[in-house]
């Protein structure tokens, strides 16, 4: 509006004072873009040195219309009156752009053309609302910030964000905790929500995208849903209705279209195209999640296969991505729900259980796990990516297969003894991974233990370091094996016969035929002599 007085002031003092238009849009004109169907243009005039008379021509997209004369076709304006006319359209379509230009006439000369921008006036006309998409925290589901970002996408077909000075806008929203905000509710016109991130320079008539974000804290409320909705205007305001009862002045619609008529002041953004209402979500959640952990045995032997449970719960987002196990021996930390580890050393270790919520609240639990050593230390066993041959496995003696649900063990059938002990070989067959553990037992007596942890499906070698001082006999080899994501495994044995080198037992003695010691021939003479 300011442009468009200084280029009209502008204007009037370049122009010159005689020979110039005697008539002038009214006031500011027409604005950018009109919401309402029906379209009143008005002008300004004043006869100077001729009698004149307008002739109006309108033009409603690409077509135009002939609108007759003023005061008559034949008559004229005497020259020193002045006065006004009115163009009103109707039934105007949404997208088109109205322009009303009129035509002077002088008495005795003819045609007075007019090129100047105040001597036509036009507007788009504007009918649909703007649509806004709105967001609540992003795309999050939940968050555990109290701070709560909105983000508005404001979208019109023809025209931009309502235009407030500078970079502000008018954006409404509606706050609700127990429910989306509907049409219904009351939307408050937010300044701090109002600013368009991105410039309206170009001219109304085709797609408009805009944008705008604020922040709304949360700090004091309690945890829940969070509903942030919002409604906008777009640039338009309506057309003053040229036949409006004016009756008390309060402010004539011929002056200023940019003035609403019954107030007397500047239009709102109230009486623009409004948004149907929009909203975004999100839970808040500042909680942490309550979890628990179980170990299979908190007082293990070294050696032993120790099984780590997690559970947990979380009244609002519930438990998101893994469970995260720090076994307290500077292992590497495992994942899992169920998961499995093996103490080397004895030892009092502290094993903490972590997890998130779906909001990225952290918890945590944790307990103490008490290792003794029991027999075997059972860091005696080491598993080799490179699998043993058969032959390195039984030698001569051969070898034995034994199934552990989705391991297949091959070991020795008999270990031969020596000055020094050699290590038991083993070759395992797993079709998933897990960790496996194996014992040799003498009676009740574990003389060794060792474990490892398979990472994948495959073939891998597992060396079982065995003490010194064994004895040749008959020994037990108890293996087990628990799959990833398992809590339990299957526990089998298999026998192993120890032997010294030159020491394999005494040869059996040859038995006899049963014969009838009646019968046969007798001892010939001559015998032993």
């Amino acid at each position: 509006m300011l442009c468009l007085l200084l280029c009209l002031a502008l204007a009037a003092l370049i122009a010159p004072a005689t020979g110039s238009a005697t008539y002038q849009y009214s006031a500011s004109g027409e604005p950018p873009v009109t919401n309402t169907p029906t379209n009143s243009h008005f002008f300004s005039w004043s006869a100077s040195s001729f009698d004149t008379r307008y002739c109006i021509t309108v033009y409603r997209g690409a077509s135009s219309f002939d609108r007759g004369c003023v005061p008559s076709p034949t008559t004229y304006y005497a020259n020193g009156s002045s006065g006004t006319l009115t163009q009103t359209e109707n039934g105007l379509a949404d997208g088109m752009v109205v322009g009303t230009y009129p035509t002077e006439y002088r008495n005795g000369i003819g045609i007075y053309p007019c090129s100047f921008d105040y001597c036509h006036s036009s507007t788009l006309i504007d009918l649909n609302q703007p649509v806004l998409t709105v967001f609540a925290a992003g795309t999050a589901t939940y968050t555990n910030n109290p701070q709560i970002p909105m983000h508005v996408d404001y979208t019109d077909a023809l025209s931009h964000p309502w235009f407030a000075g500078g970079d502000n806008a008018a954006v409404f929203v509606c706050v609700r905790r127990d429910r989306a905000c509907t049409n219904a509710d009351l939307h408050d016109y937010t300044p701090n929500c109002s600013h368009a991130n991105l410039t309206r320079f170009a001219a109304p008539g085709n797609q408009k995208v805009n944008s705008f974000d604020c922040t709304f804290d949360f700090s004091a409320q309690p945890d829940g849903f969070v509903y942030l909705c919002a409604s906008a205007a777009d640039q338009s305001i309506p057309d003053p209705d040229p036949n409006a009862n004016e009756s008390l002045s309060i402010f004539p619609t011929h002056v200023n279209q940019l003035i609403n008529p019954a107030t007397g002041l500047g239009w709102t953004a109230g009486s623009a195209n409004l948004a149907e209402n929009s909203c975004g979500s999100v839970i808040l959640d500042r909680a942490p999640p309550a979890l628990t952990l179980h170990a299979s045995d908190e007082t293990p032997a070294t050696g032993d296969l120790v099984t780590f449970s997690a559970s947990g719960s979380d009244a609002v987002s519930g438990i998101s991505g893994p469970y995260s196990w720090d076994f307290g021996d500077n292992t590497p930390n495992k994942t899992g729900a169920n998961i499995t580890h093996t103490y080397g050393d004895p030892g009092t270790y502290h094993v903490e259980l972590s997890g998130h919520d779906g909001a990225g609240n952290a918890g945590s639990q944790s307990l103490n796990v008490v290792v003794k050593t029991v027999g075997g230390t059972g860091g005696e066993g080491t598993v080799v990516t490179k699998p043993p041959d058969s032959g390195a496995i039984g030698g001569k003696e051969g070898t034995q297969k034994l199934a552990l649900g989705k391991l297949t063990v091959i070991a020795p059938k008999k270990h031969q003894l020596g000055r020094k002990p050699k290590p038991i070989l083993m070759a395992l067959v797993a079709t998933a991974p897990g960790a496996f553990q194996a014992a040799l037992a003498k009676g009740p007596k574990i003389v060794a233990k060792g474990a490892g942890v398979l990472n994948k499906a495959g073939t891998f070698g597992f060396k079982l370091k065995l003490p010194k001082g064994l004895s040749a006999g008959s020994y037990k080899l108890r293996v087990t094996y628990v799959p990833d994501g398992q809590t339990s495994g299957d526990t089998k044995a298999l026998s192993i016969k120890f032997f010294r080198s030159g020491h394999r037992g005494r040869a059996p003695v040859p038995q006899a035929a049963t014969v009838n010691t009646d019968a046969g021939p007798p001892l010939a003479p001559g015998y032993g002599g």
